[in-house]
């Protein structure tokens, strides 16, 4: 398949996941949509500042790590030396601190660790490592175990080697983590709490509409003299609610003469049937009245208008 048909297939699918989402989003009604933007804004909010606030945290408690690597190295690693060089063993050592001599070409030589403690894969490092020349501090990991630990480099004194001074980042992976339980804990509650107090704030804020909305099915279903209630908040539903009421009042009006009028043409109807069904009276000059019987037609005539009428048109 080539990609120009991966792509078209890729936009397709998104295409139609979006029109099934879109479909299903429009099925809700107005609150729920709102109050859904609401939640999605918020969540989004809430994990944009738990992101920053973590990395924020994190920034500043490894600056804290470096800041007392760079006071407690040298000492640190003069102590091992010392007392590694006269017993050839360690006993006292800081429980988080770990430290690693190496001769000149970098080759371990001396490795002390916390008890119970991993083991931080520290990378050889020569006297010409650059690590060594800035003493500058970095992160290397532990060789069994996915913890991390800060690291300090130098120099020894005499010059035969270098060491390596490691602290344990598990105190800062703690703080971190707990930090962000507790952050994502709290926008849980707040997230619930808002979602709680949106359904009852819009709901009491589309009451109106609602009251709108009862008011037109009644009209539909012949109530004409039903009306909005008055909306006491002088804002944009008050103000739609009071032209709905001027309209409907026209309407009413409107409808009302209408009525009056078709009830005065049916009553014209109903008197024009009545006169057209009543007979009318004879006039004087009928045989009835006079008494005297209407002289015969000629036979002239009657011949002349029978042969009229039957002669065909032309």
């Amino acid at each position: 398949m080539s990609p120009a048909q991966l792509g078209r297939r890729a936009a397709g699918a998104a295409g139609s996941a979006r029109t099934r989402f879109t479909d299903i989003f429009r099925r809700w009604s107005l609150t729920w949509r709102l109050i859904a933007v609401l939640v999605v804004l918020l969540v989004l909010a809430l994990l944009l500042s738990n992101a920053v606030t973590t990395m924020l945290m994190r920034s500043y408690l490894l600056d804290r790590t470096d800041a007392e690597l760079q006071f407690a190295a040298a000492p640190i690693a003069g102590s091992v030396l010392e007392q590694y060089r006269y017993t050839t063993r360690v006993d006292e050592m800081p429980r988080s601190y770990a430290v690693v001599v190496m001769r000149a070409d970098g080759t371990p030589e001396l490795i002390v660790t916390p008890r119970g403690s991993d083991q931080p894969a520290v990378p050889p490092l020569s006297r010409d490592d650059p690590r060594i020349l800035t003493g500058s501090t970095f992160t290397v990991g532990s060789v069994e175990g996915d913890g991390e630990w800060r690291v300090l480099a130098g120099s020894l004194r005499n010059e035969t080697g270098t060491y390596a001074v490691a602290s344990s980042l598990d105190g800062v992976e703690e703080t971190v983590s707990r930090m962000l339980l507790v952050s994502t804990v709290i926008g849980g509650v707040v997230v619930t709490a808002c979602l709680v107090i949106g359904w009852l704030g819009f709901r009491r804020a589309f009451r109106p509409l609602r009251h709108i909305e009862d008011t037109a099915a009644a009209i539909a279903a012949g109530d004409l003299s039903r009306r909005v209630p008055d909306h006491r908040a002088h804002d944009e539903v008050g103000s739609l609610s009071q032209s709905i009421n001027v309209m409907l009042s026209q309407i009413e009006s409107s409808f009302t003469a209408r009525q009056a009028s078709e009830a005065r043409m049916r009553r014209f109807v109903t008197d024009a049937s009545h006169e057209l069904r009543t007979p009318w009276p004879r006039s004087a000059g009928t045989p009835s009245s006079t008494g005297r019987a209407r002289p015969p037609l000629p036979r002239t005539s009657v011949v002349r208008c029978s042969a009229s009428r039957a002669r065909p048109p032309a």
